[in-house]
């Protein structure tokens, strides 16, 4: 999906001519995705959108020293500060920690009417959320991935997305509430958000196209079982 992404796969031992530049189906997916307008998802998903709005899609960090627990306690404390935003929760993925991270949205969204808890989004109403939010706060990769194609600012949190590339929608902070304050702050201040409207997209687009061509004009044609390792020269 990136030439950053393309070198790293030569050097697992890949030959240069076998490996393709073809873009990301995510980003093609959230162009592509169906809109739904903003009174249907309301009416959908029993949410209300504000002037300002904020997703948060929090997964477990598993290879993380502080515990799941004391991680969404971070965020959730975070998120308790800003009472004229509008937070709508996404699931968190099957990974050990689920569970609780599941529980205690459920818990917090009870007890602050500013927001709300959607279990089950599918694609189209997960990127029309998006849409009519500001941004998104949490480790998910949609946040790297699909929301600068809109021009969307990202505050991820932790070391979970660690090694892909960004673009300068997206804030990186520590899991702690503190930053995660300052970063959410840092979203809708004038300057970052003039300067989302000049965000640079890093992926292409058409990957479906191209990857479907390559099927049928390499592949199909240059199938060789026995792979050699190739060895990159210094």
């Amino acid at each position: 999906s990136h030439n950053e992404y393309k070198k790293r796969v030569i050097q697992l031992g890949e030959n240069p001519k076998n490996v393709f530049l073809v873009g990301s189906l995510g980003q093609e997916n959230i162009l592509n995705a169906k809109n739904f307008k903003k009174k249907e998802i309301e009416k959908k998903l029993n949410i209300k959108f504000n002037k300002r709005n904020l997703m948060v899609s929090y997964h477990p960090e598993t290879i993380s020293k502080i515990s799941v627990k004391a991680q969404l306690k971070e965020l959730l404390l975070a998120i308790k500060h800003f009472s004229n935003i509008n937070f709508i929760f996404t699931s968190p993925n099957v990974d050990p920690g689920n569970n609780e991270i599941i529980k205690s949205i459920k818990r917090f969204v009870k007890r602050n009417k500013n927001t709300f808890f959607a279990s089950s989004l599918g694609q189209d109403l997960f990127f029309s959320c998006i849409k009519y939010s500001d941004g998104m706060v949490g480790n998910s990769s949609s946040g790297i991935i699909e929301l600068p194609v809109l021009r969307k600012g990202t505050v991820n949190i932790g070391h979970r997305q660690e090694g892909r590339v960004r673009t300068k929608s997206i804030i990186d902070t520590a899991c702690k509430r503190k930053n995660i304050i300052l970063s959410i702050n840092k979203l809708y201040s004038k300057k970052f958000q003039k300067n989302l409207k000049n965000n640079i997209r890093p992926f292409k687009k058409s990957t479906s196209k191209s990857i479907v061509s390559i099927i049928n004009n390499k592949i199909k044609k240059d199938i060789n079982v026995n792979k050699k390792f190739f060895d990159l020269k210094f």
